[in-house]
């Protein structure tokens, strides 16, 4: 893999492919971001019966193709929560990939994603 630019430092934020015109790149993939996980988040039914909640931090880059690439999450309660939230971003589309200096590059994107 090639050189990776953290989401905050890219020149052109990698966007989805429904990005609205005239909006601002950064916002416009956070917002949609949201709406992914809110629209295939599925709460582990063990995660439910053992009451199990936490704050999962997932990071994954963004490669020169749009692809997804290194899906990574940590959650110090449960593997369970770790394990949806991989799902989750591996249901993300395809990007437009990120820009620096002109060049398409990987990108290292982090959050945290909250199961409470």
């Amino acid at each position: 893999m090639k050189i990776i630019v953290s989401f905050a430092q890219v020149d052109e934020v990698p966007s989805f492919p429904s990005k609205q015109e005239n909006a601002d790149a950064f916002d416009d993939f956070n917002e949609k971001m949201t709406d992914h996980i809110d629209a295939n988040l599925i709460y582990p039914s063990d995660a439910t019966i053992h009451k199990l909640k936490g704050i999962v931090a997932v990071n994954f880059i963004i490669d020169i193709n749009g692809d997804i690439k290194s899906i990574k999450a940590s959650c110090e309660n449960s593997a369970i929560l770790e394990e949806e939230s991989i799902r989750i971003i591996t249901l993300l589309p395809k990007f437009i990939p990120g820009k620096h200096n002109g060049n398409k590059v990987n990108v290292f994107y982090s959050f945290q994603m909250d199961f409470h």
